[in-house]
């Protein structure tokens, strides 16, 4: 473990990788949790989104919250824009910063650019990463853009020749996330 800055609950870490492979699994039908017949499906631009119709979409804090606490993810006793992150990063054993960083798909030398289309099996290859390194990797993801992507955009290429929007989103992006 690097630093020793924080204390992974490996085996937490493990049931949560075990149930997003399931939930890879379920395909477009969602994961149907045995206890409720609630389904649960992936999407890492929401933190909980109840739903009957089509299955609830989470993103990875979601699922982990799932698993911690399944009577107050369904309840939505745990929802909410900090609860998610707070119970899900406590029950995995994360520190702050890398919790920010898992659930929002971002690392020390880069981020996926819109970050809500990351999809499972970066997300599931994430978790192997970190369960292995101890740190949060996001840089196999489509989308990826280092520090150095935005230097080279800023300082290296004429603006002109990247999308408008793109560009200035990424800008954006990296004066928030990296305090440039």
């Amino acid at each position: 473990m690097p630093d020793g800055s924080f204390n992974i609950t490996t085996t937490n870490l493990d049931v949560l990788i075990a149930h997003m492979e399931e939930v890879q699994a379920a395909g477009e039908t969602g994961w149907l949790d045995p206890v409720t017949g609630h389904r649960a499906r992936f999407f890492m631009g929401s933190w909980c989104g109840l739903s009957d119709e089509c299955g609830t979409p989470a993103c990875m804090a979601g699922h982990a919250v799932l698993l911690a606490d399944p009577v107050g993810f369904w309840t939505g006793d745990v929802h909410g824009r900090w609860a998610i992150p707070i119970v899900a990063a406590r029950w995995l054993g994360l520190d702050s910063r890398s919790a920010e960083q898992l659930f929002h798909g971002y690392d020390n030398r880069g981020w996926v650019y819109a970050f809500e289309h990351i999809r499972l099996s970066e997300a599931i290859e994430t978790l192997r990463r970190l369960r292995a390194t101890g740190r949060v990797d996001w840089s196999h993801a489509d989308g990826y853009i280092t520090r150095g992507d935005i230097q080279n955009a800023l300082l290296g290429s004429n603006p002109s020749s990247v999308n408008g929007d793109a560009y200035i989103d990424m800008l954006l992006h990296y004066t928030d996330e990296f305090g440039a």
